[in-house]
């Protein structure tokens, strides 16, 4: 059998980024859901962000974007 050549890819050396976003209203276990992608992302390596606002946060950006840290999520179990 022949061997398989991998096409160099030119993004691999660029940091995976991820935002994360809800529609905003009452969801029971949202939250655990948030916190396990952060924690996962961030522990691949990932630039995780959390956009405001839903989609409208997502389209007009500013302040409505900040990036997720280990911590920033690290109490928001008890929240509803």
């Amino acid at each position: 059998m022949g061997t398989i050549e991998h096409a160099e890819n030119p993004a691999a050396d660029q940091r995976t980024a991820i935002a994360v976003l809800t529609s905003g209203g009452d969801a029971q276990g949202m939250n655990a859901v948030v916190r396990a992608v952060v924690r996962t992302a961030i522990g691949a390596g990932a630039d995780v962000y959390a956009v405001y606002e839903g989609l409208q946060g997502l389209v007009d950006g500013g302040e409505r974007i900040t990036k997720f840290e280990w911590g920033s999520v690290g109490s928001i179990l008890h929240r509803g």
